[in-house]
């Protein structure tokens, strides 16, 4: 029963290759399906395990016993606790909850890979830590296999399997460390049989060397900044330990190293503009770095977002203590919205592109600290594994991805890696020490640990049970019918089978209503009753959809540009005054975004309301000197347009 526990353990390692693209976001559902449906069958085996095997459930117990003084699993533990206080307390505890497709996360989405790290710290071995990480390295060389290939192929930032470039880069960085510590250990296990007269090779670690070197290549190819830097700083910080360890020969060297990488850093700033480094991947974008680059601008405005959204001057201290929630982000992000933005780019965040941000305005301050204590404690842990090419692995993978995460959000493969890391450490520098206590006393505590640990794990895996029978399953078979309907075209297959695709409901209502809306208002055959009907239906399920929840901007107005086109096309009054409404709404949640405010303006334009609809327009245009003035002539004309009407008028 364990072995087969593990091997569903074993088999996260595939996530970064699955992709299902007969549902949305098909390099995200598809892996997040995958991985909840290995995590609810390793749980349930668990379960079974732990209640069944006796000498088992001792081992448990023992070692239930060191791992709950370990200060990491502590602050882990108080982290999965703020985040059930913020999902209480969340703006919209739906999807705090629940979370979404796009993501995969919410409070549901980080239970199911905690739950990966609790089933393997009760399993793994290190024996079975290095068979993981060796998995992940055979995994690596197809995910390198096919960002090489896109690459030479003319793509500018491949992102593999994993289809966004700087997630791959992220992933790239545990990679890097899988092959130090292979590398490490195979080493070791050569000088141990040749003193035991074996001089047996193993291949391990020519491949450790062969994946450590694509790696490295293929962060550069990604062309990700924020890694570039955590890769850069990684490495400092190995240089800066053998400083101040004064590891004889290595200080010294490691002085001179760092001492030319401060040189050149120097020179790279005084010549960042020159065609030399304009040539070499990823390099020419961090030389491109700047107060007026527009992704470096958007990401400072949604720095000054996040902050304000959780000052407790503008909000209430809940906000501040435990946040708007978890995925509740782009709840702060519209509220907050500052318009300055659409100088350089229009995408909605629903992150702040900054984990330490994320913490902040989704779990407060109270999330924040905790969050940035298991980082603490996970550097303290390191430092106190025995100096070795493995502590050093560890630190460089630590600095990097903490760097790394400034700049991006976390994801479910990353997080899974991290908790594997931390799994790896706690199974390395865990004391052999057992605390002396008489036998009455031990006889006790096992007893207590025995009913906390029944009580624990039934309900962690009961939980993973339940939301994958309520929300998972549904949800995906919902989304695989959905596009099946789609493709075969026929608007009655949707009236024969609504119940199924719109009932329960589940996370992924939100998509499937969505595409549901855009596809019928984008139907200009107005001759056709049976997707006036259709129309009709994906109205109906979209209301409904806000009904219950209400802040989803986005959705609404998806909502009122569906009613907005399908007005225009068959001349309905009726129609575009709820597409007035429901635009009105969303402005009283994000009332500064500057496209909201110039699609009300035109549906005031189509109901002849002249001169609000040109109040409307002047806001936009003192909004953005750029999207809707020098990219948009029909603001101009429309203004134009709309004074001459006035002055008629008056």
């Amino acid at each position: 029963m364990k072995k087969v526990i593990k091997i569903l353990l074993w088999g996260l390692c595939l996530t970064p290759l699955i992709i299902d693209k007969s549902v949305f976001f098909p390099y995200v559902a598809g892996e997040n399906f995958f991985v909840r449906c290995l995590l609810v069958l390793a749980g349930l085996l668990f379960l079974i395990s732990f209640f069944v095997l006796k000498e088992w459930r001792k081992e448990v117990i023992e070692r239930t016993k060191k791992l709950i003084r370990n200060p990491l699993i502590l602050s882990i533990l108080a982290f999965v606790f703020i985040l059930i206080v913020s999902t209480i307390f969340a703006v919209d505890k739906y999807t705090a909850f629940w979370g979404n497709i796009e993501r995969g996360e919410g409070l549901v989405g980080f239970v199911y890979l905690f739950s990966f790290f609790v089933f393997s710290l009760f399993l793994f071995e290190k024996k079975d830590w290095l068979t993981f990480f060796k998995l992940n390295m055979f995994v690596s060389l197809v995910v390198l296999g096919r960002e090489f290939i896109q690459f030479f192929s003319g793509m500018s930032r491949p992102g593999s399997f994993l289809e966004n470039p700087t997630f791959l880069a992220g992933y790239l960085l545990f990679i890097i460390f899988f092959s130090i510590t292979i590398f490490y250990e195979t080493i070791q296990l050569e000088i141990l049989r040749a003193r035991k007269g074996n001089l047996s090779l193993t291949g391990w670690k020519y491949f450790s060397v062969l994946v450590f070197i694509l790696s490295i290549f293929g962060i550069f190819i990604t062309e990700t900044r924020g890694t570039l830097a955590g890769l850069g700083l990684g490495f400092v910080a190995i240089l800066i330990y053998f400083i101040f360890k004064k590891a004889g020969n290595f200080r010294k060297i490691s002085i001179i190293i760092l001492s030319v990488l401060i040189v050149f850093s120097a020179v790279f700033l005084a010549t960042r503009r020159s065609d030399v480094w304009q040539k070499i991947p990823g390099v020419n974008r961090v030389a491109q770095v700047g107060i007026g680059d527009s992704t470096t601008s958007t990401r400072l405005l949604l720095e000054k977002t996040s902050l304000q959204a959780v000052n407790p001057v503008k909000n209430n201290l809940s906000k501040f203590l435990v946040g708007f929630g978890p995925d509740n982000y782009i709840l702060a992000y519209e509220k907050y919205f500052n318009a300055v933005q659409f100088n350089f780019e229009t995408t909605w965040f629903d992150r702040a592109h900054n984990e330490l941000l994320d913490r902040l305005v989704m779990n407060g301050i109270l999330g924040l600290l905790v969050y940035l204590l298991i980082w603490f404690f996970f550097f303290k842990t390191v430092l106190k594994k025995k100096n070795s090419p493995s502590l050093w692995g560890t630190l460089f993978l630590g600095m990097a991805f903490f760097v790394h995460l400034l700049f991006v959000f976390d994801l479910t493969i990353t997080t899974i890696l991290f908790f594997a890391i931390i799994g790896f450490i706690l199974v390395e520098t865990e004391s052999s020490e057992t605390k002396v206590v008489k036998k009455a006393e031990q006889i006790e505590t096992s007893k207590g640990v025995m009913i906390s640990n029944s009580i624990f794990f039934s309900v962690l895996v009961l939980f993973l049970i339940f939301v994958f029978l309520k929300n998972d399953l549904p949800e995906y078979f919902q989304m695989h019918q959905y596009f099946s309907f789609i493709k075969q075209g026929n608007p009655a297959n949707f009236f024969n089978y609504e119940n199924s695709l719109f009932e329960p409901f589940t996370a992924g209502q939100e998509n499937i209503r969505d595409n549901l809306l855009v596809v019928t208002s984008q139907y200009h055959n107005t001759n056709n009753p049976e997707m006036l009907q259709l129309f009709n239906l994906a109205t109906a399920e979209g209301e409904e959809y806000l009904a219950k929840k209400p802040q989803d901007v986005r959705f609404m107005i998806d909502l009122a540009s569906a009613y907005g086109n399908k007005g225009k096309d068959i001349n309905n009054l009726l129609y575009i005054g709820k597409c007035e409404q429901y635009f009105r709404t969303a402005l009283s949640f994000s009332p500064d975004r500057p496209d909201l405010n110039y699609s009300l303006g035109l549906a005031l334009l189509y109901e002849k309301k002249y001169g609000e609809a040109y109040i409307y327009f002047e806001k936009v245009a003192s909004q953005t000197d750029s999207l809707y003035t020098k990219n948009n002539a029909n603001l101009e004309k429309i203004m134009l347009g709309l004074n001459s009407v006035l002055k008629l008028n008056n």
